[in-house]
C-alpha cells in the first residue's frame, strides 16, 4: 500500500468515525437540553449559541487560515515560529474582546451569559490550525470535534444527574467543556502564546481582511434562517427547525467525508473521475438517510420532547441537502483553483436572497418559512457554484443523472414536508428513484473499486 493512500486512509478513517460521533453527540446534545431546559427554553439557548458561534468563526478564522496559509508548507516548522505563537496571541486579545462586546451589547440572557465560548472556541480553532498545517490530521480532529463534544456530553450527563438546570448551571458547564480542550491541547504540545506583532507581510493583511468578509457573508447566509426565526421570538418554532436541521445534516456525512480526502487533489489537472465518484458516493449517503428517517423517524424524534411536528419538518430540511450533494465540492474546487471570488460572489448572492425570502416567510409560516428559506438558499448557492465552475474552468460539477435524481427526489422532499403527500408514499417513491439511480450509474462501483485496487 503506498504511503499516500496510508495517509489518506489513516485521515479518512479519523474523519469518519470523529462525524460518526458528532452526529450521535449532536443528536444526544438535543435529548440532554430538552430534558433539562424544556423546548422553549432550548430554542432561545440555540439560537443564543449561532450568534455567538458564527461572530467568532467570522472574527478568528482568518488567524486560521493565515497560519495555513503561511505555514503549511514547512509541517516541522510550526508550533515553534513566532509567527504561530504570536497569532496565538492575537486570537487571545480578538476573544477577550468579542466576548466583552457580545456581554456589552443588552442582546438576549443566554448571549450574555454563553458570551465567552466565543473566545474559547477562537483559541482552540487556532490551535489546531496548527496541528493542520503540520499535516497532523488525526490529532486535529481529535481536539477540534471528537474531545470537545466528548466534554461537553460529560458535563450535561453531570448536570442531568444532579439536576441542575438553571441557566447559569448550563452556561457556566459549557463554557468549562469549551475551555478544556484547550487546556489540554496547550498542555499536551506545550503551546503558548507571544503578544507580540507577528511579522506579517502586507499581502497578510489584505488576505486575513478578505477571509473576514467571506466568512462574514458565508456564516451569516449559512445561518440567516435560524437567526431570524429566533429573533423574532419564535422560540418553540426555533426548536422545531433546529431538531429538524440537526437530523438532516447528518445527510451531508458523505460530502463531509469526500471534502477532507479530495479537496487537496483538486490542484491537479485531471479530477474530473474522482470527482464525479465522490459526488455519487455523497448522493448515497444523502438518499439513504432520508428513506431511513422516512421508516423510524416517527419512532425516533419523541425520545427528544414533544417534537412531532420534526417528522415533517425534516424532509423541508433535507430536500436543502440535496444540492449540495447534486453539485459535489463545487466550492472546494473553484477555492483550489484560484477562483476564491467565486465563492465569495456565491455567498453573497446567496445571502441577499435567502434574507429577502427568510423575511417574507418566517414572519407568516415560522418554521415552514424557515425551511422553505433553506432550500431556496441551498438552490442559489449551488446553482451559482456550478455555474462558476463551468464558465471558469470549464468543468460540470454535476451530469444529467445525479441532477435529474437529486432534483426529483428534493421535489418529493418538499412535498412531504408541506403534507401534499405522506411520508410512506414519498418514501417508497423516493425509493424506486433510488434504485433506478443505482442501476443507471453501476459503472461508478466499477470506477470506485478500480481506483482503490490502483493504490493498493
Amino acid at each position: 500500500m503506498s504511503h499516500i493512500f496510508t495517509s489518506y486512509l489513516r485521515a479518512g478513517s479519523m474523519t469518519l468515525m470523529a462525524k460518526i460521533f458528532a452526529a450521535i453527540a449532536s443528536l444526544a446534545e438535543i435529548y440532554f437540553l430538552n430534558l433539562l431546559l424544556g423546548k422553549a427554553e432550548y430554542g432561545a439557548f440555540v439560537y443564543a449559541l449561532t450568534i455567538i458561534l458564527i461572530v467568532g468563526i467570522v472574527v478568528g478564522n482568518p488567524m486560521r487560515s493565515l497560519i495555513l496559509y503561511r505555514l503549511s508548507s514547512d509541517k516541522n516548522k510550526v508550533i515553534g515560529t513566532d509567527f504561530f505563537k504570536a497569532m496565538i496571541g492575537i486570537t487571545i486579545i480578538l476573544g477577550i474582546t468579542t466576548t466583552s462586546a457580545l456581554m456589552i451589547v443588552e442582546w438576549q440572557a443566554w448571549i450574555i451569559a454563553l458570551a465567552a465560548i466565543a473566545a474559547f472556541e477562537m483559541i482552540r480553532v487556532t490551535l489546531c490550525a496548527g496541528l493542520q498545517a503540520m499535516h497532523n490530521i488525526p490529532a486535529m480532529t481529535f481536539f477540534n470535534t471528537l474531545l470537545p463534544y466528548a466534554v461537553r456530553l460529560v458535563a450535561l450527563a453531570i448536570l442531568t444527574i444532579g439536576g441542575f438546570n438553571a441557566m447559569q448551571d448550563v452556561a457556566k458547564a459549557y463554557i468549562i467543556a469549551f475551555a478544556i480542550p484547550i487546556i489540554i491541547l496547550a498542555t499536551r504540545y506545550k503551546i503558548y502564546p507571544k503578544f507580540i506583532i507577528a511579522p506579517f507581510h502586507a499581502s497578510d493583511f489584505w488576505y486575513g481582511l478578505k477571509i473576514m468578509l467571506t466568512q462574514l457573508v458565508h456564516q451569516n447566509a449559512r445561518f440567516i434562517d435560524v437567526i431570524l426565526i429566533g429573533s423574532i421570538g419564535l422560540m418553540t418554532a426555533t426548536a422545531d427547525y433546529v431538531v429538524a436541521l440537526k437530523f438532516a445534516t447528518l445527510l451531508l456525512i458523505g460530502k463531509q467525508l469526500t471534502q477532507g480526502l479530495i479537496t487537496p487533489r483538486m490542484a491537479s489537472g485531471h479530477i474530473e473521475p474522482e470527482f464525479s465518484i465522490a459526488r455519487f458516493f455523497e448522493i448515497i449517503i444523502c438518499v439513504c438517510g432520508i428513506i431511513g428517517f422516512a421508516c423510524i423517524g416517527a419512532y425516533i424524534t419523541p425520545l427528544f420532547g414533544d417534537y412531532d411536528t420534526v417528522n415533517t419538518l425534516f424532509f423541508l430540511c433535507a430536500a436543502s441537502m440535496m444540492p449540495r450533494v447534486i453539485t459535489g465540492c463545487a466550492a472546494e474546487f473553484l477555492s483550489m483553483k484560484g477562483h476564491a471570488g467565486w465563492v465569495f460572489i456565491t455567498s453573497l448572492i446567496t445571502l441577499i436572497i435567502t434574507i429577502a425570502t427568510a423575511w417574507m416567510l418566517i414572519p407568516l409560516y415560522g418554521a415552514i418559512g424557515s425551511g422553505v428559506t433553506a432550500i431556496v438558499g441551498a438552490s442559489t448557492a449551488n446553482i451559482v457554484l456550478w455555474i462558476g465552475a463551468l464558465k471558469t474552468e470549464q468543468f460540470n460539477a454535476t451530469n444529467w443523472r445525479d441532477f435529474a435524481c437529486g432534483t426529483i427526489i428534493m421535489m418529493v422532499c418538499i412535498a412531504m414536508g408541506l403534507q401534499v403527500m405522506t411520508i410512506m408514499m414519498g418514501g417508497i417513491i423516493i425509493a424506486l428513484i433510488f434504485v433506478l439511480y443505482l442501476v443507471y450509474n453501476h459503472t461508478y462501483f466499477i470506477q470506485l473499486w478500480g481506483f482503490i485496487h490502483a493504490k493498493l
